[in-house]
């Protein structure tokens, strides 16, 4: 699914699993109690930072945790109980001053008995324990159960105020393990003295720290109205109310979004039945959300749909509800998803009985701005001037760009993309202003349609991009184009000429006529041959020549001229060219040209033998690579007569760390990456393709070919079965991997492995770097390319897995600790156990994963694909 179509599914206004106006935080990835945390922020008792993060596994001090509970515990600001100074180190400008005295006065919490408080010390997870559960008045049974602190523990895990926290006694206690510690108390009942003196009793009277201090009460059941849906049969609430299990709730304004059709928890205000907030609940909801574009059939209350290139089944519930663009319908038939296009659904299973109950169904209008009239607010789209969008019809518009961020009507500008979803009460308009720029290098199929690739990137066409749009879009053009929402080409403008082309020129045709033309045979970037007339002024090296009439002076400025042993082309060589409005070739610069301006190409000295660096991805720094560089073999000799199937194009990956004898060249001189590599006389081994599984090598053994001759195999488990293969003579002895390494194999046209691209040895617990493998920065790992990383477990829940890093990996920075993944639909996850020396694999699922076990992930555009964990067996332990 598209990056752009993920972000809106997790925005919509109907079915949004965050609610807008609550707190957000830039580390929301990084936080594992997310229920905990977003209730706690909404309600005031715990908040982020002023950079907008929440930092969740930084440990609370005792002066900020007094803060906490003097919040769960009433406290109003400003307020002063003791006189102060009550402790030498709390002193007046101390930001938690107040909610200490107020700690201290309510006698939940206590200094050292020296004087001081030590407010700026990190607060231990058993001292947090104790507290809370004196606070919540069982004191005297943790007492009876042992003390401090196994006493206070045991009780704490009988209130389950300790549920789905795992510490050792002595560690130190995080804050979002606070917040999950003051997120499971708010409901406890109180213990309650219920007479004095010398017969003290205490008892539970159904007050909690929710009702008692806070004013507030909590509730779960499944969201029925949102104030402009409802998906049952419940009383008319008005736009101002939601409606949850049976209990109405006044939305107080604080809420866009909501959560219709998911089992939710509301905590509310008790006075006024005010909404304060609000979370789906991860344990009761199963969501699965398709791009129209993915669902393939519907048959018997199921959707058949594709991921991964992989044909799924979903089934769906008989009582099912439909809502369609917001609207709940009753008259929606399943086998009308078979014909949306332009739009998605997203489906919630609420019962934990694996059949979706609740089908959102969202249908765009897509609308190419071409302005809009702040008076009238009329926008008019710019391929149908006729086609308006009359947003005075709708009592409720409401305007969010991809990320999901409410924005006003004057900040929508031309020619942004709006996604449209029209309902009887309110219009929802998806703003996108997202664009791509550069030359259309190739255009491929696929099982969805004609993809356009520009740049690293490929994009099929939106439903709304016209007809005579797509017939003129071709390889080789300059495109701008236009992104909706789900991330297709809505809309795109061409530039036929003012940008310089990367070409080889293979040949020179002079055909003759009322007026002599010239015609240029070239091999293009996509990897494509052309036959392109000269315009009749043709420049080249910013000399001007008649094409009709210079025969001999052009076919001599564009002959290649041997530099420093290279073998000698003719005309075929390296160019910039430049098209005019008709497409015709008016402007040339050759490999021969030497001009200081970036538009020039400008030929770097011919280097040989250079030996190429993965990690760097750079030839010994002489040739600096990236995801722009053209890296190319182009065959010797005259190319007058070749074919396009004689060149050979590579990815960076697919060179190894050993020596190439390169040319290169650079449109400046002074860019830090070179724009064109050409392989010179030498073959680049064949590579494994960069989405093929990962293996486990589970041994390596010497066995007899079918040609007699004793040769070595390698046994790996792939594709969950074990396999085996010979190695291929051209494979060298160092690259064959070890028993327990996690690997990627090539096999060439004998299934021999004639390639091997090695990441982890988990016999000797070694990361292994050999390539380079696509986006490896975290800044950017949410690229479109694959990338493995190995790394041990923090964190697993439904959806995501967090990672972390005992060291950095090669090409990221120290302070880059973890970082976290989606996992895709369709992801595998594998179990590697090392026993006695033998290496055993087996699928798994999620269960599997405990904390700190190692894996290796394989990820594509940040979704993790295959999950390899490493376990020990009992007899090695």
């Amino acid at each position: 699914m598209k990056r752009a179509l993920v972000l809106c599914l997790a925005v919509s206004l109907l079915v949004s699993a965050i609610p807008a106006g609550a707190a957000s935080f830039s580390d929301e990835e990084a936080i594992s109690y997310q229920t905990a945390v977003t209730h706690l922020s909404n309600i005031g008792i715990i908040k982020g930072y002023e950079d907008g993060s929440f930092r969740p596994d930084e440990v609370m001090t005792r002066g900020e945790f007094a803060v906490v509970m003097a919040k769960l515990f009433g406290s109003e600001e400003g307020q002063i109980i003791l006189p102060n100074p009550y402790f030498y180190d709390v002193p007046e400008e101390h930001f938690a001053k107040n909610s200490i005295l107020y700690c201290i006065y309510l006698g939940l919490m206590e200094g050292y008995g020296d004087g001081y408080f030590r407010p700026d010390q990190p607060i231990s997870y058993t001292e947090a324990v104790k507290i809370m559960v004196c606070a919540l008045g069982y004191y005297p049974l943790a007492v009876n159960k042992g003390g401090y602190p196994t006493g206070f523990l045991a009780q704490a895990n009988e209130l389950t105020i300790l549920k789905g926290i795992k510490k050792n006694a002595s560690e130190k206690i995080l804050r979002e393990e606070i917040a999950q510690l003051a997120y499971n108390s708010l409901n406890v009942q109180l213990l309650e003295e219920t007479s004095f003196g010398s017969s003290t009793q205490l008892e539970t009277r159904g007050n909690t720290i929710l009702s008692k201090y806070l004013k507030m009460d909590i509730i779960q059941g499944v969201v029925l109205s949102n104030g402009y849906t409802k998906i049952a049969f419940v009383p008319d609430t008005g736009a101002e109310y939601i409606i949850i299990g049976d209990k109405k709730l006044f939305k107080n304004g604080r809420y866009e979004t909501e959560f219709l059709g998911m089992y939710a928890e509301a905590i509310y205000n008790k006075e006024d039945d005010s909404l304060l907030s609000i979370v789906s609940l991860d344990n009761k909801n199963r969501e699965l959300s398709l791009d129209g574009k993915d669902i393939l059939g519907t048959e018997d209350s199921k959707v058949t749909y594709d991921s991964e290139g992989k044909e799924w089944k979903a089934s769906v519930s008989d009582t099912r509800k439909v809502v369609y663009n917001g609207s709940f319908r009753f008259d929606y038939e399943l086998s009308q998803l078979e014909n949306l296009k332009d739009g998605y659904i997203r489906m919630v299973d609420n019962d934990n009985d694996n059949r979706y109950d609740v089908v959102f169904v969202n249908e765009f209008e897509t609308f190419i701005v071409l302005d809009n009239a702040p008076s009238g607010k009329i926008i008019r789209d710019k391929k149908q001037g006729d086609k308006t969008l009359d947003l005075e019809a709708y009592d409720n518009v409401i305007f969010r760009d991809s990320m999901g961020r409410l924005l006003d009507y004057d900040s929508i500008g031309k020619i942004n993309i709006l996604n449209v979803l029209r309902s009887p009460e309110y219009l929802e308009c998806i703003v996108s202003n997202e664009t791509k720029s550069g030359e259309i290098s190739q255009i491929t199929s696929g099982e969805k349609g004609a993809y356009y690739h520009i740049g690293t990137q490929a994009f099929l066409l939106s439903d709304s991009f016209s007809e005579s749009d797509e017939n003129t879009l071709s390889v080789g053009d300059n495109v701008t184009a236009y992104l909706g929402v789900e991330g297709t080409i809505a809309y795109a403008e061409k530039s036929t000429s003012g940008m310089y082309r990367q070409a080889v020129l293979m040949g020179l045709r002079f055909e003759a006529g009322i007026e002599q033309t010239l015609q240029l045979k070239i091999f293009q970037r996509s990897g494509n041959v052309i036959v392109a007339e000269a315009a009749k002024n043709l420049y080249i090296n910013g000399v001007k020549y008649i094409s009709g009439t210079d025969v001999a002076s052009i076919t001599d400025a564009l002959t290649y001229r041997n530099v420093q042993g290279i073998a000698d082309r003719g005309v075929s060589q390296f160019i910039l060219y430049k098209p005019d409005a008709e497409g015709k070739i008016r402007e040339i610069y050759t490999a021969a040209s030497d001009f200081s301006e970036d538009a020039k190409l400008y030929r770097t000295v011919p280097a040989s033998s250079l030996r190429y660096a993965p990690s760097a991805s750079n030839f010994d720094g002489v040739a600096n690579v990236d995801s722009n560089t053209w890296l190319l073999k182009v065959p010797d000799g005259d190319l007058q007569d070749k074919t396009a199937e004689d060149f050979q194009i590579f990815v960076s990956s697919a060179f190894v760390n050993e020596q190439y004898q390169i040319e290169f060249y650079n449109t400046s001189k002074t860019k830090q990456t070179v724009d064109i590599v050409n392989v010179v006389g030498t073959n680049i081994p064949p590579k494994v393709a960069f989405d093929d599984a990962l293996a486990v090598v589970s041994n390596v053994v010497q066995a007899v070919e079918e040609s007699g001759e004793i040769g070595t195999k390698i046994k790996y488990y792939a594709a969950e079965k074990l396999q085996e293969a010979f190695v291929a003579e051209t494979l060298s002895e160092a690259q064959i991997p070890a028993k327990g390494e996690i690997v990627r194999l090539s096999l060439n046209d004998q299934g021999k492995v004639n390639s091997v691209e090695r990441y982890f040895d988990y016999a000797n617990d070694k990361w292994i770097f050999t390539t380079s493998h696509g986006n490896q920065s975290a800044s950017n790992y949410y690229g479109a390319t694959s990338r493995i990383v190995a790394a041990y477990v923090t964190c697993i829940r439904d959806g995501y897995i967090r990672l972390g890093f005992e060291k950095a990996v090669a090409g990221e920075q120290e302070a880059v600790l973890q970082e976290s993944h989606r996992l895709s639909n369709g992801y595998t996850i594998y179990i590697v156990t090392r026993n006695a020396g033998e290496i055993r694999v087996r699928k798994g699922e999620t269960e599997d994963i405990e904390l700190l076990d190692r894996v290796v992930v394989r990820t594509r555009a940040g979704a993790g694909r295959e999950i390899y964990v490493m376990k020990e067996s009992l007899t090695n332990r």
